[in-house]
């Protein structure tokens, strides 16, 4: 199986050019053979607390159903990230498109202190499992939470995968997280970082996985749109980078 860490650069508060956006990465993705692919944290959206309000979306919102016709015709799962209207607020969360399956969301359930003005807690997912393998997920700071981190355990994930938006200062201390992760429990861990504008800084990519000791299997650069797409039967790592 073959999963893709995209790392994109959203269009701000521009909801029909991210998904167009992601549409154009996941297309490339399909035509590798690529069947998971997960965005970085608010990816429909940029990383914008301040406009939460204005920007939050449904479950069902139509201008979505793009993202699902292209999961059911290409058989490919899209994680993606939005601010999303639920029964507990707004809530920072990854949905997922699954082929011939209803949407699931996962809430970021552990809020950084600066974002607890714009949103609200909300539940995790025990994971997703995708042809039979199951992921660890985690939302940006949660993989900071030593207890976000047990309940996606206590699922024997097979890996476990982030989705964040990480300038500089906190970009070094998650990849320090995810490296010390990987080799607690031995098992592979990758990030999906947003490069661009984001609450007036920058995001610095930077996405990548680590093998279970730690180690640097695929690295993207800091700059660039592009994707880090990993074999999970012979442990490869390879770096695409495109003009979208």
């Amino acid at each position: 199986m073959k999963i893709s860490l995209i790392q994109n650069h959203p269009f701000t508060a521009d909801l029909n050019a991210n998904i167009a956006d992601h549409l154009k990465y996941a297309k490339q993705c399909a035509d590798l053979g690529v069947e998971l692919l997960l965005f970085p944290e608010l990816s429909l959206t940029g990383y914008e607390p301040t406009l939460a309000a204005e920007l939050a979306l449904e479950k069902d919102d139509l201008r979505l159903q793009r993202l699902q016709e292209f999961s059911d015709e290409h058989h490919v799962t899209l994680g993606v990230g939005l601010p999303l209207r639920s029964p507990e607020g707004i809530c920072i969360s990854l949905l997922f498109f699954r082929p011939g399956l209803p949407v699931i969301a996962h809430h970021k359930q552990y809020l950084h202190p600066d974002e607890e003005p714009y949103f609200s807690s909300g539940p995790n997912l025990p994971g997703i499992i995708v042809n039979g393998i199951q992921f660890g997920l985690a939302i940006c700071y949660e993989l900071s939470v030593d207890e976000q981190l047990q309940e996606q355990m206590q699922y024997n994930p097979a890996f476990y995968l982030t989705s964040v938006a990480k300038a500089p200062k906190g970009l070094a201390t998650a990849t320090t997280h995810l490296a010390q992760i990987a080799r607690k429990y031995n098992i592979i861990t990758g990030m999906a970082n947003s490069v661009g504008a984001a609450n007036g800084t920058q995001c610095m990519g930077n996405t990548a996985v680590w093998d279970s000791g730690g180690h640097i299997l695929g690295l993207l650069n800091q700059t660039d749109a592009g994707m880090m797409v990993f074999n999970t039967v012979d442990r490869s790592c390879n770096a695409h980078y495109f003009n979208v």
